[in-house]
């Protein structure tokens, strides 16, 4: 495979971190043995009450401070800071191999191309948690571009872009959750350019290790979800009915007695199937949050102060 042109010399990478530096040291040093290296890696430090600042500065990265706003908030804090026309997003959790930012930077040699990125491999983990994720692949380019719930996009755990789409839309919305989403969308809704991936898995992604954080992972899901489809219901995307509260509190009863079992009996096919069951049932109650919340304290999609373009 061609390892790309010189457009990765171009690129910022930027970094949202909050209590993360048992994690940062292992992307840092990806991103130290990329083939051609980014211009500059920015960390942006959300809130942390650990070291993360001192490991990302130990680390090679410049670290800027956030406010706690949330990890959106924190990338437009990073691509306004940057000095370079593309700029990449990374989660603390991403691990591109060595040929990744070169390949997927020369993408955006294509003029028409305004979001770019690769195939992600969720990495075995030892914990039956984090093999849920594993079997699950749940960062497959099939629902981002394949078959996505509306127009295609990428995650920003594995995105590049170019800081003039961003200055056009006024970056990202401050949301928590489905931020990526609602930017791709955006970008496809104003004519800004096409969605293109490199179909090799460039980018591994190491998964969470304990069940409550999968758990509430796709409870966040559900919750965003739900927002996306209200806000952007008016453009074609349907909302489906919440399922019956009555209903999703004894399916997760069962499913957790059922997973506390087939964790004490060592069945380990058995404790991924449930879990996978939970995993629907978080995003389902999630969604119904959603739908509540939306109507109850309004869109968290609608623009902000923050969305207001910079510079023209």
């Amino acid at each position: 495979m061609n390892a790309g042109g010189p457009s990765a010399s171009l690129v910022t990478i930027v970094v949202p971190t909050k209590n993360a530096r048992g994690l940062l040291p292992g992307l840092l040093a990806c991103l130290r043995d990329q083939l051609l290296a980014p211009h500059e890696i920015l960390v942006i430090d959300d809130g942390s009450d650990d070291d993360t600042a001192t490991v990302a500065s130990d680390g090679g990265a410049r670290v800027l401070t956030a406010h706690g706003s949330g990890p959106y908030a924190a990338r437009n804090t990073g691509w306004r800071a940057a000095g370079t026309p593309l700029v990449g997003f990374l989660d603390v959790r991403s691990r591109p191999l060595p040929t990744w930012l070169a390949a997927v930077a020369a993408l955006l040699d294509d003029p028409a191309v305004a979001l770019a990125g690769s195939q992600i491999q969720v990495l075995p983990g030892t914990s039956w948690a984090s093999q849920v994720a594993g079997h699950e692949q749940p960062f497959s380019l099939r629902h981002f571009i394949d078959a996505p719930m509306h127009w295609p996009y990428l995650p920003t755990c594995n995105l590049i872009t170019r800081v003039e789409v961003l200055r056009r839309l006024g970056g990202f919305r401050p949301v928590r959750s489905g931020g990526d989403a609602d930017f791709g969308w955006r970008v496809h809704q104003a004519g800004l350019g096409t969605v293109a991936a490199v179909r090799e898995p460039l980018l591994g992604w190491q998964p969470r290790t304990s069940l409550r954080a999968l758990i509430e992972q796709f409870h966040r899901y559900g919750q965003s979800e739900a927002a996306l489809r209200l806000h952007w219901a008016a453009t074609g995307v349907q909302v489906p009915l919440p399922a019956d509260r009555i209903r999703l509190a004894a399916r997760a009863g069962a499913h957790t007695a059922l997973t506390t079992v087939a964790w004490v009996a060592r069945r380990r096919e058995r404790f991924i199937r449930e879990v996978l069951a939970l995993q629907a049932v978080a995003h389902a109650v999630g969604y119904r949050r959603g739908l509540r919340d939306f109507h109850r304290t309004g869109d968290p999609f609608l623009p902000r102060d923050e969305l207001e373009p910079v510079g023209s």
